[in-house]
Protein backbone atom coordinates (compact mmCIF):
# COMPACT_ATOMS: atom_id res chain seq x y z
CA UNK A 1 0.00 0.00 0.00
CA UNK A 2 1.25 3.48 -0.86
CA UNK A 3 1.74 6.11 1.77
CA UNK A 4 -0.20 9.33 1.24
CA UNK A 5 3.03 11.25 0.61
CA UNK A 6 4.07 8.80 -2.11
CA UNK A 7 0.60 8.85 -3.68
CA UNK A 8 0.69 12.67 -3.80
CA UNK A 9 4.13 12.62 -5.41
CA UNK A 10 3.03 10.13 -8.08
CA UNK A 11 -0.10 12.17 -8.80
CA UNK A 12 2.05 15.26 -9.33
CA UNK A 13 4.29 13.42 -11.79
CA UNK A 14 1.47 12.32 -14.08
CA UNK A 15 -0.68 15.45 -13.76
CA UNK A 16 -1.13 17.14 -17.17
CA UNK A 17 0.14 20.66 -17.78
CA UNK A 18 -2.82 23.00 -17.34
CA UNK A 19 -1.24 25.70 -19.52
CA UNK A 20 -1.50 25.92 -23.29
CA UNK A 21 0.77 28.27 -25.23
CA UNK A 22 -0.33 28.89 -28.82
CA UNK A 23 2.42 30.69 -30.73
CA UNK A 24 2.85 31.91 -34.30
CA UNK A 25 -0.69 31.02 -35.25
CA UNK A 26 -1.43 30.69 -38.95
CA UNK A 27 -5.20 30.45 -39.29
CA UNK A 28 -5.67 27.49 -37.00
CA UNK A 29 -8.15 25.73 -34.79
CA UNK A 30 -7.57 24.41 -31.30
CA UNK A 31 -9.97 22.44 -29.12
CA UNK A 32 -9.14 22.67 -25.44
CA UNK A 33 -8.82 19.58 -23.29
CA UNK A 34 -10.68 19.85 -19.97
CA UNK A 35 -7.40 20.30 -18.07
CA UNK A 36 -6.03 23.17 -20.23
CA UNK A 37 -7.34 25.95 -18.02
CA UNK A 38 -4.76 28.67 -18.84
CA UNK A 39 -4.37 29.63 -22.50
CA UNK A 40 -1.92 32.20 -23.89
CA UNK A 41 -2.01 33.15 -27.57
CA UNK A 42 0.98 34.92 -29.16
CA UNK A 43 1.51 35.70 -32.82
CA UNK A 44 3.22 38.45 -34.77
CA UNK A 45 1.61 37.60 -38.10
CA UNK A 46 -1.92 38.23 -39.26
CA UNK A 47 -4.09 35.26 -38.30
CA UNK A 48 -7.55 33.96 -37.54
CA UNK A 49 -7.72 31.42 -34.72
CA UNK A 50 -10.73 29.47 -33.46
CA UNK A 51 -10.49 28.21 -29.89
CA UNK A 52 -13.15 25.67 -28.91
CA UNK A 53 -13.91 25.17 -25.24
CA UNK A 54 -14.14 21.64 -23.83
CA UNK A 55 -17.56 20.01 -23.36
CA UNK A 56 -19.45 21.51 -20.40
CA UNK A 57 -19.87 18.06 -18.83
CA UNK A 58 -16.08 17.60 -18.70
CA UNK A 59 -15.30 21.16 -17.55
CA UNK A 60 -17.86 21.33 -14.73
CA UNK A 61 -16.54 23.29 -11.76
CA UNK A 62 -13.43 24.58 -13.54
CA UNK A 63 -12.32 28.14 -14.32
CA UNK A 64 -10.52 28.98 -17.58
CA UNK A 65 -8.28 31.97 -18.29
CA UNK A 66 -7.64 32.92 -21.93
CA UNK A 67 -5.31 35.79 -22.91
CA UNK A 68 -4.04 37.15 -26.20
CA UNK A 69 -0.54 38.38 -25.39
CA UNK A 70 0.54 39.82 -28.76
CA UNK A 71 -1.69 39.58 -31.76
CA UNK A 72 -1.73 40.36 -35.42
CA UNK A 73 -5.21 38.99 -35.94
CA UNK A 74 -8.13 37.73 -33.93
CA UNK A 75 -9.25 34.70 -31.97
CA UNK A 76 -12.83 33.48 -31.69
CA UNK A 77 -13.71 31.53 -28.55
CA UNK A 78 -16.61 29.15 -29.08
CA UNK A 79 -18.33 26.37 -27.18
CA UNK A 80 -19.23 22.93 -28.54
CA UNK A 81 -22.89 23.89 -28.97
CA UNK A 82 -23.61 22.30 -25.60
CA UNK A 83 -23.85 25.41 -23.41
CA UNK A 84 -27.02 27.30 -22.65
CA UNK A 85 -27.14 30.91 -23.92
CA UNK A 86 -23.51 31.03 -25.13
CA UNK A 87 -22.31 33.83 -27.42
CA UNK A 88 -18.89 33.57 -29.02
CA UNK A 89 -16.15 35.92 -27.80
CA UNK A 90 -13.56 37.50 -30.10
CA UNK A 91 -10.15 38.97 -29.26
CA UNK A 92 -8.67 41.51 -31.63
CA UNK A 93 -6.18 43.54 -29.57
CA UNK A 94 -3.02 42.91 -27.56
CA UNK A 95 -3.55 41.91 -23.96
CA UNK A 96 -7.24 41.07 -24.19
CA UNK A 97 -8.38 38.35 -21.82
CA UNK A 98 -11.36 36.55 -20.39
CA UNK A 99 -12.03 34.35 -17.41
CA UNK A 100 -14.75 31.73 -17.84
CA UNK A 101 -16.39 29.39 -15.35
CA UNK A 102 -18.25 26.21 -16.28
CA UNK A 103 -21.06 25.06 -14.00
CA UNK A 104 -21.61 21.83 -15.93
CA UNK A 105 -24.49 23.20 -18.01
CA UNK A 106 -23.25 26.55 -19.26
CA UNK A 107 -20.16 28.72 -19.65
CA UNK A 108 -20.25 31.86 -17.51
CA UNK A 109 -18.10 34.90 -18.35
CA UNK A 110 -16.67 36.04 -15.01
CA UNK A 111 -14.55 38.89 -16.34
CA UNK A 112 -13.49 40.05 -19.79
CA UNK A 113 -12.05 43.04 -21.61
CA UNK A 114 -13.02 41.84 -25.09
Amino acid sequence: MLTQERANMLAAVVAPDRRLFITNVANGTHTLEWYQTSVYITSTASFTETLTLPPVAEAAGLTYYIRTVVTGGHTTIQDQDDSLEWSNLTTDADGEYTTLYCDGRTWVVLITDM
